[in-house]
């Protein structure tokens, strides 16, 4: 049977397949609709604590690899060992040795070392072919001293390291990894060794282990700048330059510097360099960053200090934090900030008094000068390391005068430590002791203070600081000091007379010396150290800096002294393997350095209210940072 439909019936049967066909495609696509996982969140413009919320540290933060010391090393030679080196270097290091020894100047006529060819100098029981390893500090611009480990390979015959030093050598991360050889180097290292100078309380086994290892200190130098970045919490081209253009105003770049301190790459990190006049602390410099806020918006100092100020008087553990944000907002914070130099709340006269400090208040020495008479020398000490911060000022410098005569011996170094850096040659008397070459050796400082004191340091260049010259010896004694390769006895006859120290040296076995000195431990210091080749001011033993402090160690111990003797040891060698081990194997899971915290220090909790995103507030006015 045929059945005819009309035109208009058609269409509406068509338009009927057409929504049924829609709904069952619907029904097909529900479950996938409806499951489709919602995109992922942008991340949050800040991060941290909302107190501190539109600073540099809240908006952005510092990779974790930037922030961590780097290790570089490289095998190298030592020299002028008394025999004690070897000539047994391992065949996958002769020819890199000898490369390395040739490229030194060793066997050119020109030089006048044709006689000590490569070949020779590494045969010489005099040298020994050894590890080097060190750590570049974060941030650290070109020319950054920092201390290197030495260490005898194991498996060769050398027995000790004592006296040598290490011919210049190029370093670069995995330096010493077997097969591999770098092409860029990152720093060098040379200098002469200081070993272990206690190990006459060890057993001889740990004595021989330790005198196969040494320390250079501040034998290092980086060779280029090592690089910085902040990476902005979410990306955004404004608020990118708005951190970077913050950042130059307030700490701009020197008449010399080559780059600005901060530069936007995109729109998501911010390069870093390092200004010339912050190259001694570019860590602090990265502290201020941190906890600069990056608003400039009228009277907005003035009214974020005060709020750092309740801050502080309600969490009081905020304190340090507190002191880099006030001293990033800059002098114009400083009437809230001398407001509270006298405050009855201990930490938030300490977070002042930092801040104004670093801002060179005079009137923080006025503060600081009271706080170094407290009865508790935890604030004395705290008071001689912000006393650093005024070089210039008179008030500073009597504090300091008062302070190396503390009870508390930390307390003393402190504020020697201060004088040094302010280079006061009225207090510190310093002798230089130098190598053949020239170079120092270490240095002599006599304190003027009344009350006794020895202190053996590591601050750049190794010391030995006597606070009182006329510190001298007790009672009656005859000291051998060593017995091994050398000799020396030192007799005291009464605590006024004159002391003879009898010395025989490793080369000379049968004619050993007596001198004659006065009783203060300062000319024994002077006769063990002084070299009559170099220094041409009278007879001297010409010992190494490991030498003089072992003698001064064994005549404290028997009490032979009339010092407390207070020692700087390193620990080098546990924060390289700290170091290594990290580079291997890289823990992925610790987060970004930001946050505005302070670098290394933890954060107490508090809530509050963000603020809003500073590339939404533009300045309405220029101001002097």
């Amino acid at each position: 049977m045929l059945v005819i439909v009309s035109k208009d019936c058609w269409a509406r049967c068509l338009a009927t397949l057409s929504v049924v066909a829609v709904a069952l495609a619907m029904l097909s696509c529900k479950q996938h609709i409806f499951t489709t996982p919602a995109s992922t969140p942008p991340p949050k413009i800040f991060s941290g604590e909302a107190p501190f919320y539109g600073t540099v540290g809240s908006l952005a933060k510092i990779p974790l690899e930037d922030m961590r010391p780097l290790a570089v090393s490289n095998f190298a030679i030592v020299v002028d060992l008394p025999g004690t080196g070897s000539s047994e270097v391992p065949a996958v290091l002769r020819s890199r040795m000898l490369k390395q020894l040739s490229g030194g100047g060793f066997g050119l006529s020109r030089l006048g070392s044709q006689e000590l060819g490569p070949n020779r100098v590494l045969d010489s029981l005099q040298t020994a072919v050894v590890h080097v390893e060190g750590l570049i500090p974060p941030a650290a611009p070109r020319g950054t001293r920092f201390d290197l480990l030495v260490r005898s390979i194991s498996g060769t015959q050398t027995t000790s390291l004592e006296g040598g030093r290490i011919l210049t050598t190029d370093m670069a991360p995995f330096g010493t990894t077997p097969g591999v050889e770098f092409s860029r180097a990152l720093a060098k290292g040379f200098g002469r060794l200081y070993i272990n100078p206690f190990e006459d309380d060890l057993e001889r086994e740990k004595r021989l282990a330790l005198s196969r290892e040494g320390v250079i200190l501040s034998g290092g130098t980086v060779k280029t700048d090592r690089g910085l970045r902040l990476i902005l919490n979410q990306p955004h081209w404004k608020r990118s330059g708005l951190i970077a253009d913050r950042i130059n105003e307030r700490f701009r770049k020197g008449r010399g510097d080559r780059y600005k301190t901060a530069e936007a790459r995109d729109d998501s990190r911010i390069d870093i360099h390092i200004p010339s006049r912050w190259r001694s602390q570019p860590i602090r410099l990265l502290e201020l960053i941190l906890h600069l806020y990056v608003q400039r918006m009228d009277n907005f100092e003035t009214q974020k200090a005060r709020e750092l100020r309740d801050l502080v008087a309600e969490n009081p553990g905020y304190g340090p934090r507190v002191a880099l944000a006030w001293e990033a907002l800059g002098k114009q914070a400083l009437p809230v900030i001398r407001a509270q130099y006298k405050a009855s709340n201990l930490e938030l006269g300490f977070a002042a008094l930092t801040a104004g400090s670093f801002l060179g208040d005079e009137r923080t020495s006025i503060h600081l000068q009271r706080l170094a008479k407290h009865s508790d020398p935890a604030v004395r000490l705290r008071t001689a390391r912000l006393l650093v911060n005024l070089p210039d000022s008179i008030r500073a410098e009597k504090s300091l005068r008062g302070l190396l005569n503390d009870e508390d011996n930390q307390v003393r170094i402190a504020a020697y430590k201060a004088l040094d850096q302010h280079n006061n040659g009225r207090f510190i008397k310093r002798i230089l002791f130098k190598d053949i070459d020239g170079k120092p050796r270490f240095l002599l400082d006599i304190v003027d203070s009344q009350r006794p004191l020895i202190y053996i340091a590591q601050i750049n260049l190794p010391r030995i600081v006597i606070f009182n010259g006329y510190t001298g010896f007790k009672g009656s004694s005859v000291n051998t000091i060593w017995r091994d390769r050398n000799e020396m006895i030192v007799k005291v006859i009464k605590e006024d007379q004159p002391v003879s120290v009898y010395y025989q040296a490793p080369d000379a076995p049968t004619s050993g010396k007596i001198q004659t000195i006065a009783p203060a431990v300062a000319n024994l210091v002077l006769l063990m150290a002084r070299n009559p080749k170099v220094d041409n001011a009278g007879e001297g033993f010409a010992l190494d800096y490991s030498r003089v402090v072992n003698a001064l160690y064994q005549l404290s111990n028997r009490g032979v002294i009339g010092a407390e003797l207070e020692l700087e040891r390193t620990q080098l060698a546990q924060l390289i393997a700290d170091v290594r081990r990290d580079q291997i194997q890289p823990d992925e899971e610790r987060p970004e350095l930001g946050s505005s915290e302070p670098l290394g220090e933890q954060r107490p909790e508090t809530t509050g209210r963000p603020e809003t995103d500073p590339a939404d507030k533009v300045a309405s006015r220029p101001k002097t940072p």
